[in-house]
């Protein structure tokens, strides 16, 4: 699946509340150590957000999995 780059046609957020606290989504590229381009799970290019759900994305509270981490 290709994801469009236009992340408001697409309806994603770019913010995501952690635990009562707002943080910013991590890009593809932004994570630690950075992720591939496009990505392996939604098909995201580098500095665009992941498909939501994907199992790809990094939790920008804890740095985990945000699919399994908990934090939500």
């Amino acid at each position: 699946m290709v994801v469009d780059d236009d992340e408001e046609a697409q309806g994603l957020d770019a913010s995501l509340t952690l635990n009562g606290r707002d943080y910013p989504r991590l890009r593809v590229g932004e994570e630690r150590p950075p992720g591939e381009s496009p990505c392996a799970g939604c098909g995201a290019y580098y500095f665009t957000l992941h498909a939501v759900g994907c199992e790809d994305e990094q939790c920008p509270a804890c740095g985990g999995q945000l699919a399994t981490c908990g934090c939500r």
